[in-house]
Order: structure tokens, then sequence, then C-alpha cells
């Protein structure tokens, strides 16, 4: 039988992003989308340094009884920054789609030309 339980690692995991997003998010949510063009630093700089000493959905160690949950604690996370705002969560500096892939199987040239920004202070 298939469970679909969260683990208690991913649970706790999901709270304290939902946390996040509902404590950080959502109460200046509404007020960039009325601002558009104009960027969240207070917001981007917390996200920055949480997302440098923690990344979305962990280490991706293995658990004692199956594979890593680092998938899904990160699917999870995106689930609830999501809840949060959408376009805030959006926003936030990461590698995005092509850093998987480029942290996998790319050059040492490629990695310093795309990811290292991701390793330094973010820019005001």
């Amino acid at each position: 039988m298939i469970d679909f339980e969260l683990s208690e690692g991913v649970q706790n995991t999901q709270r304290m992003v939902h946390a996040v997003a509902e404590q950080m998010m959502r109460p200046i949510a509404r007020e960039y989308d009325e601002r558009e063009h104009e960027k969240p630093w207070d917001f981007l700089r917390t996200m920055w340094q949480v997302s440098h000493a923690n990344p979305i959905g962990g280490s991706g160690d293995r658990r004692k009884d199956g594979p890593s949950e680092r998938n899904l604690a990160m699917c999870v996370s995106i689930e609830e920054l999501s809840w949060g705002d959408a376009g805030l969560y959006l926003s936030i500096p990461n590698a995005g789609l092509g850093g998987a892939a480029v942290a996998a199987a790319g050059t040492p040239e490629q990695k310093e030309r795309f990811l290292a920004r991701f390793t330094g202070n973010i820019g005001c």
C-alpha cells in the first residue's frame, strides 16, 4: 500500500516554511503587487541569508529507512512559499531550473560562470 503521509522531517520543514510565508510574505504581498517595479530588499536579503544557511529541501541525506526526501521537501517548501505569495517566491534569488543540471553535469568553468553568483552576497 502506498503511504502519502509526510515524514516528521518533511512536516517540520512544511511548518517552518509556512510560518515564513505567513509572517514575512503575506503581510507585504499586496504592497509589492501594487509597487511591482520595486524590489522587496528586506525580504530578499532575509531569504538570501536563509537559503545559504539552509537550502530548501535540506542536504539530501538518505533516511535510515529509505531514499532521500530532499525533492519532496523542496516541493512542499515551494508549495508553502507560493501560498505566501507566488510573485515574492519567484523573486527569491536562486539558480532556478538550470542550476541543478549545471551542478550535476557542468564543467568547472560552467559552474563558475552560471552558479558562482549564487554563492556571494546579494546586490542592493
